[in-house]
């Protein structure tokens, strides 16, 4: 069994990864396998928007600002005696315009202080480093963003059923009646160039060459304008103040990040998402005489992910869906936790298509097509 979680001064350390974190809430992450050293991570950095509830639009006279060079207090938030888990927490502050100007050009000159709170942490034999950040939101018109500096010539971004590879170059847009904007949507994450970003409930991220902009919030005080270029000064719906668009209050995002070395695919970055997004309950498992172990369902490679696992609308058997993350044929291997008695092929209304063949009394082998989806109806053996 590796050792667990070690915390030197301003250091985590588990037996995979070394978290560096410093005054400004920035991290650097070496990967401990590959050597390969990601620094400063989790920079924050902080533009007006004068555009609406629909769009991000920038001043005339941008301006940006950012937690480069803030000191901030760090402190051990968590080190547990088990050194299952531990966390480093930074408290830091931004001083940032309270608003726009009122012709909308340009920041006010006021400055208002913003409190952050940045907690990185880290698990025992974990691959993952999580990072929550907590900002008391004081001011208006503007997005604050965490950027994750690597070289991107592309982004690769987890889709509906299908991971999604896209160009940093954008279409030219000319003649649209909505220029493409800079920013992609994203599931569960995002990747490039050794680095994923994971995030819960943060569907926005922007690619530049410079790095990964992860989306933490966006507060405007209108749901549409007209005033606009990146929309082409035309509106999106009606001219509707919508002051609590403003999003004043604090607001806590969680998010993580992990290295992986070569195919993403083959790295499990898909599942490893998943673990970091649903964390597994824990129970005692006495009391209810559990069985450790024990598990229902299982797929046995990192090329198709599993996307539903439910009781069939009508009858008293399992329904399991999946998909192919990746360009080629897959066949995937399905394992239970019990004997299966009959299995098919199902539509998404779970009707009936193809009988399959159990390959043994536990394993079911599904084909899947180049980014295909199957879905399977699974009857168990009666329990002995």
């Amino acid at each position: 069994m590796s050792a667990g979680v070690t915390v030197t001064g301003t250091t985590l350390e588990n037996a995979h990864l070394r978290v560096a974190v410093h005054a400004d809430g920035t991290f650097d992450l070496t990967d401990k396998e590959s050597g390969r050293i990601h620094r400063g991570l989790n920079r924050l950095e902080d533009t007006e928007d004068v555009g609406d509830e629909y769009d991000y639009a920038p001043c005339e006279r941008t301006e940006t600002i950012t937690t480069a060079g803030v000191r901030g207090r760090i402190r051990v938030f968590d080190r547990g005696a088990s050194a299952l888990r531990a966390a480093l927490e930074v408290s830091l502050t931004l001083e940032l315009p309270d608003a726009i100007a009122p012709d909308r050009r340009a920041r006010a000159d006021a400055r208002v202080a913003c409190p952050v709170t940045v907690r990185v942490g880290l698990a025992h034999d974990a691959r993952v480093v999580e990072v929550d950040t907590t900002f008391d939101n004081r001011v208006w018109d503007h997005r604050l963003r965490a950027v994750f500096p690597v070289t991107c010539t592309s982004v690769v971004s987890d889709g509906h059923f299908c991971a999604n590879e896209r160009p940093l170059g954008q279409p030219s847009g000319e003649g649209w009646v909505q220029p493409p904007p800079a920013t992609f949507p994203q599931q569960d994450f995002s990747l490039t160039d050794g680095l994923a970003v994971f995030n819960r409930g943060l569907p926005e991220i922007e690619a530049r060459a410079g790095g990964l902009h992860l989306t933490l919030l966006r507060c405007v005080g209108w749901l549409s304008r007209d005033d606009f270029a990146t929309r082409r000064f035309s509106n999106a719906g009606p001219t509707v103040a919508t002051p609590d668009a403003q999003c004043v209050g604090v607001h806590r995002f969680h998010y993580a990040v992990a290295p992986y070395a070569g195919d993403w695919v083959a790295a499990g970055i898909k599942p490893l998402s998943r673990r970091y997004r649903v964390a597994p309950l824990v129970v005692q498992g006495v009391e209810d005489r559990a069985v450790p172990g024990a598990s229902l369902l299982r797929h046995n490679s990192t090329r198709a992910s599993i996307t539903a696992a439910k009781r069939h609308e009508e009858r008293d058997t399992l329904i399991v869906r999946l998909f192919n993350l990746t360009g080629e044929a897959v066949e995937e291997t399905l394992t239970f936790g019990r004997d299966v008695a009959a299995a098919h092929r199902v539509n998404l209304l779970e009707e009936r298509e193809a009988e399959l063949a159990p390959i043994s009394p536990r394993e079911l082998r599904v084909g899947l097509r180049p980014h295909g989806i199957a879905t399977v109806e699974v009857e168990f053996a009666a329990a002995r």
